[in-house]
C-alpha cells in the first residue's frame, strides 16, 4: 500500500526508478506511514535511434507492489501522446489493488533484457495522485555504468494540477524532449 509521507523503497533485486516508482526490474515494495494514496503510474519510453514513443502502464497490486501491466503501448506520434497518457493513467487507476497478470515487458521487446532495453531508450516518468488531482512528470538520470535510471534530474520535476494538464502538458514534454539526450545519454 502507498501511504502518506516518508515513502521508502525496499527491493530484493536491482531496481531502476523513473516517475517515482517506475521501471522496476522486479516488484518494488512501497511502504509508508499514514493514509492511503491512490496513484496512476506510467513511463514514456523513447527509442534513442528512431524516437518511437511507447507507454508502459503500471498498477499497484493488492499487497502494495508497483507492477508493469501488459506490454508497451506504441504511440503513433507526439500529437497522440497526451491522450495516450490520460488513457494509461485511467487504466492504471482502474486496476488499483487488483490482481493483474504479471508482465515482464522487456522479454516482449526485441531487446529481451532490461539492461539492453534501458540502454536503447530515454524515459519520462509520470505519476498521478488521484486524491490531489496532481500529475508529476519527471526525468530520471541515467546511471552511466548500468544504463538504468535513478534520481530525478534537478529542474526536471514538473507538478501539474488536473485542470492545467491540457494547457501545460505539451510545453513540458517539449522542454523534456529537448533535453533528454543531455541527461540520459
Amino acid at each position: 500500500m502507498l501511504s502518506g509521507e516518508n515513502i521508502r523503497l525496499n527491493a530484493k533485486k536491482d531496481i531502476s526508478i523513473a516517475g517515482g516508482i517506475l521501471s522496476a526490474k522486479n516488484d518494488v515494495d512501497l511502504n509508508a506511514k499514514v493514509g492511503e494514496i491512490m496513484l496512476g503510474l506510467l513511463d514514456i519510453y523513447i527509442e534513442r535511434d528512431t524516437f518511437q514513443i511507447s507507454v508502459l502502464v503500471y498498477h499497484i497490486n493488492p499487497i502494495g507492489f508497483g507492477e508493469a501491466m501488459k506490454e508497451l503501448i506504441n504511440v503513433k506520434n507526439m500529437s497522440y501522446l497526451k491522450k495516450s497518457v490520460e488513457d494509461a493513467i485511467a487504466l492504471s487507476l482502474s486496476e488499483y489493488k487488483r490482481d493483474v497478470e504479471k508482465c515482464n515487458f522487456f522479454k516482449l521487446t526485441k531487446y529481451k533484457t532490461w539492461n539492453k532495453f534501458f540502454n536503447a531508450h530515454y524515459v519520462i516518468g509520470i505519476t498521478y495522485e488521484k486524491e490531489k488531482n496532481l500529475y508529476t512528470i519527471t526525468v530520471p538520470e541515467r546511471d552511466k555504468k548500468t544504463k538504468s535510471f535513478g534520481n530525478t534530474v534537478s529542474g526536471f520535476e514538473f507538478k501539474i494540477k488536473r485542470e492545467d494538464f491540457d494547457s501545460q502538458f505539451d510545453g513540458i514534454i517539449k522542454k523534456i524532449m529537448d533535453n533528454l539526450e543531455e541527461y540520459q545519454s
